[in-house]
This record gives structure tokens, C-alpha cells and sequence, in this order.
């Protein structure tokens, strides 16, 4: 016969495997070849996109030398600049 403690941790595994089930089917991306974290495709995705417009608006820049157009490029660069870099914060200890 199983005593009390054998059943507790028996019920703790099954509470922890249901948690990492619920955990990996909210984070991940699946389909039939392909395991995605979530996030992780999230990041990189928008990443990508920021640093292709970023390289567009600093190719435009480098070929127009008409200045009518810097100031879109240059207002669009410093909107992804201002997107990445944090906020300041003050530590109040």
C-alpha cells in the first residue's frame, strides 16, 4: 500500500507536468516540421522587419543627395532608434 507522502508526490509530478504542458502549448508555434517559440519568433521577426527599414532609409539617404528627403528617412531612422533604446529610469532606494 501506498502511504500518504507516496501519493503527494505523485499528485506534485502530475501538478508539475500539467503546468509544462500548459506552459509549451501558450508558448510555442507548431506545425507539421516546425517547433517556434513564440516570443522568440515574435523578436526576431520584428527585428528583421526594423533592421531592413532602417538599412532602406540609410540607403536612401546615402544615394539622394537632394536634402527634401532627409528629413523623412532620417525622422523614420531615429523613430526605430527611439523604439529599441529604454526609457530612463530613476532608482529610488
Amino acid at each position: 500500500m501506498e502511504n500518504k507522502e507516496d501519493k503527494e508526490l505523485i499528485l506534485h509530478k502530475i501538478e508539475v507536468e500539467n503546468e509544462e504542458i500548459k506552459f509549451n502549448h501558450e508558448n510555442t508555434y507548431k506545425s507539421c516540421c516546425l517547433t517556434v517559440d513564440k516570443r522568440a519568433a515574435t523578436f526576431f521577426i520584428s527585428s528583421s522587419f526594423c533592421a531592413a527599414v532602417l538599412v532602406f532609409c540609410l540607403i536612401q539617404l546615402s544615394l539622394n543627395p537632394d536634402c527634401s528627403t532627409y528629413a523623412k528617412y532620417s525622422s523614420i531612422m531615429m523613430f526605430l532608434v527611439g523604439v529599441y533604446i529604454p526609457q530612463p529610469r530613476m532608482n529610488r532606494d
